[in-house]
Formats: structure tokens, C-alpha cells, sequence
């Protein structure tokens, strides 16, 4: 008796299950068919669906090569897909696809997009207007050869802006998240701009800068400026108020950066404290072109906006290269968070000297010369200058005399100060004399001459001149031209000998280094965006110590006891490393308080005590109310500088032939001569601070505090420069600059030609027998015809003192010239040995001269002198003691170039429809968390709401966030974190996934696929699941594909995207021969169907689907039945009879409910007891005739039934008409169809008869 059984196909394939237990509407296989589909409504049907249809880029679109796409994200606000192209042309490009209206427009292209095949963009995101994303691509060799990057920074790209077409040029800086700064400081000079309130005196300023670029990212701020100081120092006699408005102005000057940069910002910081913002300037509104010179004149009268210490870094933190990303998004803000990256770079093995340069200051005078004025009989109405002391020539440069006169005919000029100050050319034409009286006779006639110019100026003509008639009786008078036409009447002025003309001297202070001191010499290597390894030290030649005076070689010196100020030079032998854009020279922080003053008495202590008593002298506070900052405590260290002067003060003090150095015991801010400072030191020989005199007064002296420095003081940034041929085998480090002078014309074809030089500190020729090697240019005044060559040899005379100089090629200028300026840049070549010369200007104390008593009678001044001391302050009359320093800088010995895998790091906030954009910017506190290294590389960031989900290769980490919220007076420009963005870490999930690209999240859940479990697995914020083991059933064909994977593992693509229009997981595995892809319904929770078209890339918008399978894109759910990529699938079904699954049964017939007829491909009924080889068969869809709703068919017979011996079994066609009957317990049917229109599988019937119990 037959039996029948209906069997639906609306439930999951079960893989793992053995045939018997296959519940009744769980298939085995599916294939190309949908339980029900998004376009019908037959709810429970197998049907099949939809492919995919061609969506053209149209004509001209592409660029000539092979044009592969490597990765896609969404753009919602645009309604649009974003798919990234590589070009085997290196064209590369970024389209948009318009989901709308369907239509491709073009971001950007061009080489600096970098794709490379094998680093896929697995990770892109928009946030508003702006294209994040990144492709992982390392290499720590990072530029080959040719200087072309072997490494992808992240990127960000403005949308609306490629479509506009704003990057006109395709670099590197235009399309990189990282945001470049300013590399070098600003410039400032000092300048004068008459009629405007000076409001800078008495401040010492340093500036910086910072870029906004066309998004809104501000940069960090550049590098820290010089310390300019002002043209014209002070008067040793105190701060000129006779003069308002001289350098009344600093010149700022920046470059304005690259096209991206839309604005520039201004900062200034005062005497050392903090910084303010004073100004921000519109490239557009001012019509600034990019990469130039923006200059501005900076006077202390506008607002300045306080920075937040807290927000000044060095550079914004964004690491070098990084694997994944994502964006955090709470209500109108967002964050990009960014997990497995690399920051930092290996320490460099350095090679560098530093050395002192002693800087002479020639022709010192410390004592003066005073003007007198007569009245007699002869000049009775006319001024008269004579000198105080006629056997001396006590003029010096830089001596101002000044006059203040009442004239009252003519009565236009009326009250005049006329005033002058010595030049150093005056000084020598008065000095080259033969004898004292004409040195004084011409000196005194460049004054008068002055005072009588300033005369004539005043009265709008000349009519007054010099008479040297009367000269040894009463000097040089001032007399009319013609005194019957216009006479000079002259009322009111100071005359005589008790009412000299006393010059006052500008201090002349220069910056230098102080003598007696150890300083730290390094360099630091930054990148494009000032991100740095770490300091980078030469172990034994970073210390400089400044010799004292006695010990220092002053060989060259014009006078062996002249003044002198120290800085340093830089001589580096070592390449800069590839990656590096700048350097700079940093120093450690050592600076101490000290003073130096002169001696007023040496005496024996009062109390018995085996000890001298030193006053010092305070002659120069007395009288001019200048301060020392330094506080004298017991403890201090005395050493002494000069010996004492002369009582005629005629030449300087010589310095002390041995170093003396003392303690100070005990200190009496009173206890010394007539009330003076005074200290306690231990017995000492005099004789070693005497000048062949018993004279001890009159020395200079120092006392200072002693420094402290350790392995954990900080570097500080002294100075910035540019790294030349940057990225390059020829790479340098770009040095100083000489310009002098031709000494023979340059013809040209010639290779050799000589050059001379004076030194202008000293007046000694320069010896340039040290160019070999480096680079030389002429300037001419047609800078197009400005010529560099090598110097090969370089041959100095010093009879002569000119160099000859041989080049590696002939000039060719337009024409001889002699006398030219030439220009030497002392630019490192590596290849031939040749160092870089680097002569820095920077130093942390202030060399500048001083009135102090002498201790005796001089014969201008009683008991004043000229001094030239190092201070820390600038100026002994406003708190200065302030020095140029830049950004403060760590050293590690161990630093190295560091992959961080396992870590994440979040942006600052961009907020929309604001001017807030801190997506280049990671910096900050409690942004950076480490999971846990045990459980691999971070291989996907998945965000959701309030939870970022951290996947890594063997474990998933939940990490909970904080909200962010506006500020208190709600608005949003005022945003406020209630808490941090990281929060805890959650619980492992047990989970991880090696493969990105599985990894995806729909509706708040991560799909992801499970290398090393062989799984494939859910998380929510509630928890974790296996979604192919258990009562999913999929676990065999997880695991056999697994096993696949690992045979071939560097051949597998394994990659998922979703459809959203029908609820679908699909998770595609392609080694290029082997394509499958397991659907995963996550409406319906099981695993329905599988596909196998070579996919490449697929991305969605919603429902709207788009794929790759290399080049053209095609849009999913679309075109005709079935038809992927421009070829037809067919779709299949494998399927269970398994009724009465303890009894054998015999197949008889089969119906088919459905549109069209299918192919029973195979009948496989597994090996049993009373068939132990089991059975195959088939039924061609050609059998099948309707019946009722069904198409029927009896079944055919055992096809491997083959008796070779029987005629009626010869082969498998014989034995499935005359075979053996289909018996078994279950029976495992494949259907295959041919795709003519849709088709619709309800059911399949299938009759049978009971045989026997199933043994």
C-alpha cells in the first residue's frame, strides 16, 4: 500500500544533522533561491530572484589602463556609494555613485592616492562633507629610491570639494587626515614706524603660528620663534625715552602654506609666559597667494585670546599608518576612532660635534670721553665742543652725545636737542689720525658737524658751518655763513667744565652663551606633520662646556683681553634619516641664576675668622636705579673674570691668567664698605686677580648658584631647519650661509676663479680653504642667470688672504663681473664626507655692557667704568631675564618605530554646522586604550550607539562610551564631555575574527567570521552567539570551508557584505577557483541559500545594493532572473526524503509543485545493511507531465546497479531503467533547473510503499 509525504522547503539548510533526522522543511542545500523574495509576496516558496544589472561609467570616464576596485563605504547625506579605484596607469581614482539618479561623478584622481592591490580599503567612512579612510599599507623603509612613498597615511578628502574640483593639485598634504603645521618659526624684526605709540618696550617677544585648513582643522602651532631683540639696545644709562617711537614695531613674517590653507593664526607670548592668540588671517579676504611670504606688523594694540597650555602640543598625534577605523557619532558630533597603527620611528645613529665660536668685540673703550662747551668772548652766542682730556683719545662707536639748546635767532628752530651718536666708520677715520690731538680734533669735528646738520635741517637751509680756528683754545665753534644775513643767537645751554657733555653708550647687549657652563647639544628629526622619534644624541660630543676666559684659545683676537660673546657651532656628519622633513637643534634646560659685579674692597674679617670680606660694588643701582635679579646665598660660587683696571681705565681689564674659584660662606646684604653688599670667601692669593698692582678692587667678579641637571631634565627646541632633497638617497641636513665677495671676474667656460672675504667681528681675511665640496652660487642681478657649482678645490694664501677656487662645471654667466656677492651654502653632501656647517645665534644669557665703579679715581668719571658682564636679563631695568626657548622635547634611548595592534585611539569632535572640527586631532587625555595583546591584531572597529566594538583576531571587547553633550548655555558651540569617550572595557566576547572584511553590522549586531574557531558568531550589547554550530545546523560547511581557508590560506578572499532589502548576511569565500557564499537570513535566523559569483566588492546604501566582481559596478535586486555579472545562474536544491526514518522504503513517484519543471539531478540514498554500496539515481526534467498542480514522475532505478554479465545492466543507462528499486530508510534529492522566467518551488510529493523494518 502506498503512502505519500509532503515536503515544504521553508526552513534553514542543515548541514550538520545525519540525513534521517533533517526535520521535514530543512533542506540540505540551497542555492540561488529565496524563501520568498523582496518582489513576491509567496511567503514560504522557493523561489528564484533578481541578479544583478550593469551600471556603466559611460564613455571617457575611465582612465586608459586596468582600473580594479579596491574598496566602498557609504555617503548617506548624498544618498550615494563611494567606490575607490586602483589604475594600473597610477591614475588612481574615487567615485561616487548617486543612488538616486544613478549617476557616477568623480571625487578625485591621481598618484598621490597611493592604491596598491594588496592593501584593500577596508575601512572608509563620511562624516558630513568629508571622506575618511585608510588601507593599512606599512613599510618602515617608507620612500624608495626615487623618493616615492611606500606608505599610506590616513586619508580625508572633502566630497563637495572634488566635485567642485578643488584639488587642482593631487598631493600628499591635500588628502592626508593628518594636518601639516607651519615646519619652521615664524621671522621677527624689529622695525620703527613714526607717529605710532611704541607699546612693545620693555618686552621681549617670541611668536608662532598655526594653519586652518579648508575644512576647519587648525593645526598644532609651529615651531617657536627667535627672541628678537630691538635695533637699538638701551642706554647703559637706562631706557631711551628721548626717542618714542624707535622700534616701536615687530615684522612678523610666515609662509602661508599650501593651497588647502585657508587661514593663518597668530601667537605671541611676552618675557616667557604663556601664549595668546592675536591675530588670524584670510588667505581669501586678504588675496594672500598660497606658499609665499605674509608679513605682519605687529604693535601690541590689539586683544590677545589666552591658549590653553593643556592644548599645546608638538604635533596632533595622528599615528603614521593605520590599519582600521571607525566614527563614533552622538547626535550632531562624531569621532573617528582609529585601532591598530604605528607611531613613532627607530633612533638614529648619530654622528655630530658641537664647538664654541668666541665673537670679539673690538675696539672697547671702558672709559668715555666728555664733551665741554666754552663761553668766551669769540663764542659767546655760538656753541663750541672741545674733549675734557687732550693727551687721550677716549672716544668710542656707539657713544651718543647729546645737547639740548634754546636758539632764538634764527627764531624758527627755537629749543633743539642735537644729538649723535659715534658710527664704527667715524671711529676708525678718527682713530687712522697719526697723533692723540688730531684723533680728537677729527672726532670732535663728526660731532659738531652732526650738531650743525641737525641745525641747518631744523632752519630749512644751510646756515651755520664749522670754524676750527680757535680750536686749542676752545674747539670747534658753530658759526652762521653769513652772520649779516642770518645770525645764530644761542641763549640757553649748559657751558663750562662743571656741566660736561657726558656721552651715554647703548649697552650693545648680544645673546651668547655663558662662559663657564656645560650645555646639551642634540637634534631632533620630525616628519611632515612635526611628529618626531625622540631626541637623538651623540653619546660624548652632546656636552659643550664654555671654557672660562683664561682657558678659552683667543688666538685670533685683535687683543687677547677684548670682550667676547660665545654661540655654537654644529657640525654634522651623519645623513638625516629618509623619513624626516625637518631637524631641529634642541638643548637641555641648565640655566642658573648668577650676577657678575665689580669688586669694591677685599678686607680681612672683622671677627678674627680666617675668612675675607668682599664688598661689592652697587655704584650702578645707586645711580641709574638698575636691578640684579640675582638673590646671594650661602652656598653660591665666586670666580673671578677680569683683573683689575688701571686707574687710567684706558684699555680693558685683562682677564685672570688662572681660574679662582670660592665659596660663599656667609652673605650681608649690608655688611661690606660704607653699607654695601658683602661676602664671606676663605683666604685666597690676590695676587691672581691683580693686574701689576696691589689694586683688588676694580675686578669682575661672579657669583652664581649652581645648576642642577639630571637624565629626566627636558630638551628644549632651540632652532628649526629644513631637510634638503628630503625622501632621497641624497638627503641633507641644510646648513648656514656665507656672502661675500669676487675677488677676479668670473669668465665664462672657466672653472676657476678667486674669492675674499673680511670677517667683520675682527677684520681678518677668511680663509675659505674649507668650501671643498659644498655649493656655491654667484647672485647677479638678473636672478635667472644665478649659477651653483661644486667646490673641488679650494687654495688660500694667507700672504694675500684670497682663496682660489676651482668648481665642477664651467659658468656660464651672462657676463664678467667682478665684485659680485657670491653665496656659499654650507649644505651637508654625504657622499663626499663634506659635514653640515651649522653656526647657530642662539644662547640664554645676555652679554651687554654696564657702568660700575672701579673702585678709584678715573679721569672722566670718578670711579666709573665700562663693563662688559653676561646676565641672565636682557636689561638691568624691567624684569628680562627671559631667553629664547622653543617646544619642549623627551629623549628615549630605546625609542623605535612602534606597531601598536592592539590599541585604539580617538579623535577630538567634529561638530556639525559649526567651525568645530577635531578630526586630525588625537591628542588629549584618555583617549588611547590597550586591550589586551594575548588576543592579537585589532582586525575591524564596529561602532553602535553607545558601544564600540573592538574586534581583534581571537576575542571581541565591547568598549562603552560617554555622551557628548553642548555646553551649559546650550549652545553648540560650546561643547562639553559629561564623560570620557572611552569608557570601560567590556567583557570578551569569546569571539574574534582575522578577516576584516567578514566583519559587519546590521542593526546594532556584529556578524563576523571566526578564522581560528572555525565559527561563525553574533554580538549585541546583550551578548554572543555561534550562529553556524547548534541549532543553526551550518556548522559542517563552516568548518569545511575552514579547513579550505587554511590549506590555501593566502589565496582566500574572504569577504561579507549585506542586503538589506532581503534581510541577508552573506559571507563570501573566493580563492579564485573555489567561490562560495553562505547566506545568512538574520529575519529569519538561519543560513537559506548559497551563491557562487566572483564578487569582489559590494557595498550598500539601504536597500540599494551595489557589487563588483573587478571593475564595472552592478546594482544587486536588479536586471534579469538570475543573471550575475552578465552570466546566468541556475538554481538548485538538495533536499531529504526521510519519513519513517527506522524503515526502509521504496521511492515510486515524485511531484513537483512548481511554475516550471526541474531537473532531479541526483537521488543518493546512503549505504545501509541490505545495501551496503547504497544507491544513485536521477530524473530528467523530460519525465515530469502535469497532473493535477503537479508535475509527476515515476522514479527511476538504481543506476549503479551495473552487472557488466547482464546485457539488461551493462552500464548505469540500462540500470536506471532496468536496475534495482530506489529502498532505503531516507533518500537525499538534488534539483537543478533551467532559468527561463522566474521560478517558484512550493513542494515536493513524493510517493512511496513501506518495504521492510529497517535493520
Amino acid at each position: 500500500m502506498s503512502e505519500n509525504s509532503e515536503i515544504l522547503f521553508t526552513g534553514k539548510i542543515n548541514s550538520d544533522d545525519e540525513e534521517r533526522f533533517i526535520p521535514n522543511g530543512e533542506v540540505r542545500d540551497r542555492k540561488y533561491l529565496r524563501i520568498g523574495t523582496a518582489e513576491s509576496q509567496n511567503a514560504g516558496t522557493n523561489e528564484s530572484y533578481l541578479g544583478n544589472e550593469l551600471k556603466a561609467f559611460g564613455g571617457g570616464f575611465l582612465p586608459v589602463g586596468t582600473n580594479t576596485c579596491i574598496g566602498s563605504c557609504k555617503d548617506p547625506k548624498r544618498n550615494g556609494l563611494i567606490f575607490f579605484y586602483h589604475n594600473s596607469g597610477n591614475n588612481h581614482f574615487i567615485v561616487h555613485f548617486d543612488t538616486i539618479n544613478e549617476a557616477y561623478q568623480l571625487i578625485i584622481n591621481g598618484l598621490s592616492l597611493g592604491f596598491d592591490l594588496d592593501y584593500p580599503i577596508h575601512d572608509a567612512r563620511v562624516v558630513d562633507d568629508l571622506l575618511i579612510y585608510t588601507d593599512g599599507k606599512n613599510s618602515f623603509t617608507y620612500y624608495d629610491s626615487s623618493g616615492n612613498r611606500l606608505f599610506n597615511p590616513t586619508m580625508s578628502i572633502n566630497i563637495e570639494k572634488g566635485f567642485d574640483g578643488f584639488y587642482t593639485t593631487v598631493d600628499l598634504q591635500s588628502i592626508e587626515l593628518m594636518k601639516y603645521p607651519p615646519l619652521l618659526a615664524p621671522t621677527a624684526v624689529y622695525g620703527t614706524e613714526l607717529g605710532v605709540p611704541n607699546r612693545i618696550k620693555q618686552n621681549l617677544f617670541e611668536f608662532r603660528s598655526s594653519y586652518i585648513s579648508e575644512n576647519g582643522e587648525e593645526t598644532t602651532l609651529s615651531p617657536v620663534s627667535d627672541m628678537p631683540m630691538p635695533n637699538s639696545s638701551e642706554w647703559v644709562q637706562g631706557p631711551d625715552n628721548a626717542n618714542p617711537y624707535n622700534d616701536n614695531k615687530i615684522t612678523v613674517s610666515v609662509n602661508t602654506g599650501h593651497y588647502t590653507i585657508r587661514k593663518i593664526r597668530l601667537y605671541v607670548r611676552s618675557n616667557g609666559g604663556g601664549w595668546n592668540l592675536f591675530q588670524e588671517v584670510d588667505k581669501d579676504i586678504e588675496g594672500l597667494p598660497d606658499n609665499s611670504v605674509y608679513q605682519y606688523e605687529f604693535f601690541n594694540d590689539i586683544a590677545l585670546t589666552p591658549v590653553d597650555p593643556l592644548t599645546d602640543f608638538n604635533n596632533n598625534n595622528v599615528p603614521q599608518v593605520v590599519s582600521h577605523l571607525d566614527v563614533l557619532t552622538a547626535k550632531s558630533s562624531a569621532q573617528v576612532v582609529l585601532g591598530n597603527y604605528v607611531t613613532d620611528y627607530d633612533n638614529v645613529e648619530m654622528d655630530y660635534e658641537v664647538t664654541p665660536r668666541y665673537i670679539e668685540i673690538t675696539n672697547f673703550k671702558p672709559d668715555y670721553c666728555n664733551l665741554y662747551s666754552f663761553s668766551s668772548a669769540v663764542t659767546s652766542f655760538h656753541p663750541a665742543f672741545r674733549v675734557d682730556d687732550v693727551a687721550r683719545f677716549d672716544f668710542c662707536t656707539g657713544d651718543t652725545y647729546n645737547i639740548a639748546i634754546t636758539v632764538t635767532d634764527p627764531s624758527d628752530i627755537g629749543q633743539i636737542l642735537l644729538t649723535h651718536t659715534i658710527a664704527q666708520s667715524e671711529y676708525d677715520t678718527a682713530n687712522a689720525q697719526v697723533t692723540i690731538e688730531l684723533k680728537n680734533r677729527a672726532m670732535v669735528g663728526i660731532i659738531t658737524q652732526a650738531f650743525a646738520d641737525q641745525l641747518n635741517n631744523a632752519f630749512g637751509s644751510n646756515f651755520v658751518q664749522l670754524d676750527f680756528t680757535f680750536y686749542n683754545l676752545y674747539g670747534v665753534i658753530i658759526e652762521p655763513i653769513n652772520a649779516g644775513v642770518q645770525p645764530l643767537t644761542v641763549t640757553e645751554y649748559l657751558r663750562g667744565t662743571l656741566a660736561p657733555i657726558k656721552p651715554t653708550r647703548r649697552t650693545g647687549v648680544k645673546r651668547s652663551l655663558k662662559k663657564g657652563w656645560i650645555y646639551y647639544f642634540a637634534i631632533e628629526y620630525s616628519d611632515r606633520g612635526k611628529r618626531g622619534g625622540t631626541v637623538q644624541k651623540q653619546t660624548g660630543t652632546y656636552k659643550l662646556k664654555i671654557p672660562w676666559p683664561n682657558e678659552a684659545d683667543l688666538s685670533q683676537f685683535t687683543d687677547p683681553n677684548s670682550p667676547y660673546y660665545v654661540l655654537a657651532k654644529l657640525t654634522i656628519n651623519n645623513a638625516p634619516p629618509i623619513w624626516a622633513d625637518t631637524f631641529a637643534v634642541v638643548v637641555k634646560k641648565v640655566r642658573t641664576s648668577f650676577e657678575q659685579r665689580s669688586l669694591k674692597q677685599v678686607s680681612n674679617s672683622p671677627d678674627g675668622a680666617n675668612l675675607f670680606v668682599i664688598s661689592l660694588e652697587n655704584w650702578y643701582e645707586n645711580k641709574y636705579g638698575a636691578t640684579i635679579e640675582h638673590q646671594i646665598q650661602e652656598g653660591d660660587v665666586v670666580r673671578f673674570v677680569t683683573r683689575n683696571y688701571t686707574t687710567a681705565i684706558e684699555e680693558p681689564a685683562p682677564y685672570t691668567e688662572e681660574y679662582v674659584e670660592l665659596q660663599v660662606l656667609k652673605y650681608d646684604p649690608s655688611g661690606g664698605e660704607d653699607g654695601s653688599e658683602a661676602i664671606w670667601v676663605n683666604y685666597f692669593d690676590t695676587g691672581l686677580i691683580t693686574n701689576g698692582s696691589t689694586f683688588i678692587q676694580s675686578q669682575l667678579l661672579e657669583i652664581y648658584t649652581q645648576a642642577q641637571i639630571t637624565d629626566q631634565t627636558p630638551w628644549y627646541e632651540i632652532a628649526t631647519f629644513e631637510i634638503g632633497d628630503k625622501h632621497l638617497p641624497t638627503r641633507y641636513h641644510a646648513g648656514s650661509m656665507i656672502t661675500d665677495r669676487l675677488e677676479q671676474p668670473v669668465l665664462n667656460g672657466s672653472t676657476s676663479f678667486s674669492i675674499s672675504g673680511i670677517n667683520q667681528v675682527n677684520g681678518l681675511p677668511i680663509d675659505y680653504s674649507f668650501l671643498v665640496g659644498y655649493d656655491i652660487y654667484f647672485q647677479t642681478p638678473d636672478p635667472a642667470a644665478q649659477q651653483m657649482g661644486q667646490v673641488v678645490t679650494a687654495v688660500y694664501n694667507a700672504g694675500t688672504g684670497i682663496t682660489d677656487i676651482t668648481t665642477t662645471d664651467p659658468w656660464t654667466l651672462p657676463d664678467s663681473f667682478l665684485g659680485g656677492s657670491f653665496v656659499v651654502t654650507l649644505n651637508q653632501n654625504v657622499a663626499l664626507g663634506v659635514p653640515a656647517i651649522i653656526d647657530l645665534d642662539w644662547g640664554d644669557i645676555y652679554f651687554r655692557q654696564v657702568q660700575m665703579s672701579t673702585g678709584f679715581d678715573g679721569a672722566s668719571d670718578p670711579k666709573a667704568a665700562y663693563y662688559w658682564v653676561e646676565d641672565p636679563s636682557y636689561s638691568a631695568f624691567f624684569n628680562s631675564a627671559v631667553y629664547p626657548i622653543g617646544r619642549v622635547t623627551i629623549e628615549n634611548v630605546n625609542n623605535k618605530a612602534l606597531v601598536q595592534s592592539e590599541s585604539i585611539l580617538h579623535s577630538q569632535v567634529y561638530l556639525n554646522n559649526t567651525f568645530i572640527n577635531g578630526l586630525s586631532d588625537y591628542t588629549g587625555l584618555n583617549n588611547f586604550l590597550q586591550l589586551n595583546s594575548k588576543d592579537g591584531p585589532i582586525r575591524k572597529i564596529v561602532t553602535d550607539g553607545q558601544t564600540t566594538h573592538v574586534v581583534q583576531e581571537m576575542n571581541t571587547y565591547p568598549v562603552y562610551r560617554g555622551t557628548y553633550s553642548t555646553g551649559a548655555d546650550g549652545q553648540q558651540s560650546q561643547p562639553a564631555f559629561t564623560t570620557n569617550t572611552f569608557g570601560d572595557i567590556g567583557r570578551a566576547a569569546g569571539f574574534g575574527s582575522k578577516h576584516t572584511d567578514s566583519v559587519r553590522l546590521i542593526d546594532g549586531i556584529v556578524f563576523l567570521y571566526d578564522f581560528f574557531r572555525g565559527q561563525v558568531a553574533v554580538l549585541t550589547n546583550n551578548g554572543q552567539e555561534y550562529i553556524s554550530g547548534g541549532t543553526f545546523k551550518f556548522l559542517n560547511r563552516i568548518t569545511s570551508k575552514t579547513n579550505a581557508v587554511r590549506a590555501d590560506y593566502d589565496n582566500y578572499k574572504i569577504f561579507a557584505f549585506v542586503d538589506e532589502l532581503n534581510k541577508e548576511y552573506v559571507l563570501m569565500f573566493n580563492n579564485g577557483v573555489d567561490i562560495e557564499g553562505f547566506t545568512f537570513n538574520y529575519e529569519k535566523k538561519f543560513w537559506s541559500h548559497v551563491v557562487d559569483y566572483d564578487l569582489r566588492w559590494a557595498e550598500n546604501l539601504g536597500t540599494y545594493l551595489m557589487s563588483t566582481n573587478g571593475t564595472n559596478l552592478y546594482k544587486h535586486n536588479s536586471g534579469n532572473e538570475l543573471e550575475f555579472y552578465g552570466a546566468v545562474k541556475q538554481p538548485e536544491l538538495t533536499f531529504v526524503f526521510n519519513d519513517n526514518p527506522n524503515l526502509e522504503k521504496k521511492l515510486l513517484a515524485m511531484g513537483q509543485k512548481s511554475n516550471l519543471v526541474w531537473d532531479v539531478d541526483s537521488i543518493v540514498i546512503s549505504p545501509s545493511t541490505n545495501y551496503p554500496t547504497g544507491m544513485e539515481s536521477q530524473i530528467p526534467s523530460g519525465l515530469f507531465e502535469p497532473k493535477e498542480s503537479y508535475l509527476w514522475s515515476a522514479y527511476l532505478n538504481d543506476e549503479t546497479n551495473i552487472v557488466a554479465s547482464n546485457p539488461d545492466l551493462v552500464d548505469a543507462d540500462h540500470a536506471l531503467i532496468n536496475g534495482r528499486n530506489l529502498i532505503g530508510p531516507s533518500a537525499l534529492h538534488t534539483l537543478k533547473a533551467t532559468i527561463t522566467e522566474k521560478i517558484i518551488l512550493y513542494s515536493v510529493k513524493i510517493v512511496y510503499e513501506l518495504s521492510r523494518p529497517f535493520k
